[in-house]
């Protein structure tokens, strides 16, 4: 007779096989585009790496969750399962009628028109009209998206293309007008070398369209954070996998090993960072079938920076004394790579009447949390015993944030060292323009009187923490 317990144990076996299964991306239907033999490689692959998650997962259960059999017996069990799964997707698979963005047929292969003499004026819209082949609902999104951005008729530098992905670029190839990428970059092994060789196929100015699946359109995603009950017991386990442990330095190789460094989750903020690091700039974007479609320009000098924010901690160019670039220690609170847009979401956006940009969307679930309560910046502590910062004092800035400033304030901020602690009172800021009033008068202040103006603020910020009068921003 069944009990409870042994109802739980069988739950708890389904929860971790769809947990292995959406860590490996099984059944990612890219995969069952290829030959019968393809499909049968990736799926000895996909059931050795679940095979391993799955014994690694029940080996740590509690006792009582555990049934009363061997593990080759409960691993046998679960590849029959795994097998069956892998058939009944397949069938269903090839009899549908898809649409998505690996349709095999989606254009007459590699088609490029010929080249523009003198860049003169074209119709830009019906040049995608041209090399597209079917799938006319993507053709019409991508032309939609690019009515939205720019000119109907304008000039393109080259030819047009259209690509599966990167590998079917010609070598040598550094004057295309327009490149299409069909291939989602959340396949894509390398992103940010692949970004590198689209950079050097386009033109100077040349357009790239490109399109990614954000982490909160995945529906895991969606079926685990739309119930109350998955949502606090197997969304932690499915966060963790997908999105803190490929941010962590040495098991992060561990986890490209197992998935190639494919089936990524990325963020919308991540993925325009890093078409801004390569030096691309982000003219607009459209929802497409549960993805994104993207639409670029090659604008910049790619960036020289070596280590953008990626992993938990990170180090930030900030503008110090005398003018000096420091390196600033956070907690990461924005999703990676945000710090290369921070022009692109100023120009799109405004500031909020605390000088913090108005819906930012480069700020993570639990970045607002460790914001709040100062958590992202107490290892700045670091900074703080190399003389770099201190106790009170303006906060240190960004280049893009500084230069909002007037002359006459930042003339007054190089003669005085940044701190941990804003002497800004929040509830007496209603715009930028009276942030800029109550930092020079503290600037003003502590040139007159440094001590005693430290002493004074600092008693003040102590006092409104104590009653819970003011949080970080």
């Amino acid at each position: 007779m069944y009990t409870m317990q042994t109802f739980l144990q069988f739950m708890f076996f389904i929860i971790l096989w769809i947990f292995s299964v959406a860590v490996t991306a099984k059944f990612n239907i890219k995969e069952f585009n290829f030959t019968a033999s393809k499909i049968f490689v990736h799926e000895i692959k996909s059931c050795i790496i679940i095979g391993i998650l799955f014994i690694t997962y029940y080996s740590f259960l509690p006792s009582s969750f555990k049934v009363k059999y061997s593990l080759s017996i409960i691993y046998g069990s679960f590849l029959i399962i795994d097998i069956f799964a892998s058939i009944l997707i397949l069938i269903f698979v090839k009899k549908s009628n898809s649409h998505g963005f690996y349709q095999r047929n989606l254009i007459n292969d590699q088609m490029v028109l010929p080249d523009q003499k003198n860049c003169e004026e074209i119709d830009i819209i019906q040049i995608v009209d041209q090399i597209f082949d079917i799938n006319n609902y993507y053709k019409n999104e991508v032309a939609q998206l690019l009515k939205h951005c720019i000119d109907e008729r304008t000039k393109l530098h080259g030819p047009a293309k259209v690509i599966r992905d990167d590998k079917t670029i010609s070598r040598g190839q550094n004057n295309l007008g327009m490149l299409i990428v069909l291939t989602s970059i959340n396949n894509t092994a390398h992103l940010n070398k692949t970004l590198a060789n689209y950079y050097n196929t386009v033109s100077n100015h040349g357009l790239i369209i490109l399109n990614y699946k954000s982490y909160d359109q995945a529906q895991l995603y969606k079926v685990l954070n739309n119930n109350n009950w998955l949502k606090y017991t197997v969304y932690p386990w499915y966060f963790f996998m997908t999105r803190a442990i490929p941010k962590i330095r040495i098991i992060e190789k561990l986890y490209f090993i197992c998935t190639k460094n494919k089936y990524k989750t990325i963020s919308k903020s991540e993925f325009w960072g890093r078409l801004h690091y390569i030096g691309f700039e982000v003219l607009g974007e459209r929802e497409y079938n549960g993805s994104n479609i993207v639409l670029a320009k090659k604008s910049f000098t790619p960036s020289t920076k070596k280590d953008p924010s990626y992993y938990p901690v990170i180090k930030l160019r900030r503008v110090s004394i005398d003018g000096k670039i420091v390196m600033i220690y956070k907690i990461r609170s924005m999703f990676p790579y945000s710090e290369y847009i921070q022009k692109a979401v100023f120009d799109k956006g405004q500031l909020s009447p605390i000088g913090k940009f108005s819906n930012d969307f480069r700020i993570t679930g639990y970045g607002q949390f460790i914001r709040k309560y100062y958590i992202d910046e107490i290892i700045q502590i670091i900074n703080f015993l190399r003389g770099e910062i201190k106790i009170v004092g303006i906060r240190a800035m960004s280049e893009h944030y500084f230069g909002l400033y007037p002359d006459e304030y930042q003339q007054l901020y190089y003669k005085v060292k940044p701190g941990f602690f804003s002497p800004l009172q929040e509830n007496e800021i209603t715009s930028f323009t009276d942030i800029v009033k109550f930092e020079q008068e503290y600037l003003e202040q502590y040139l007159k009187s440094p001590i005693k103006t430290d002493i004074k603020y600092f008693f003040k910020i102590v006092s409104q923490l104590l009653f819970f009068k003011r949080v970080s921003s």
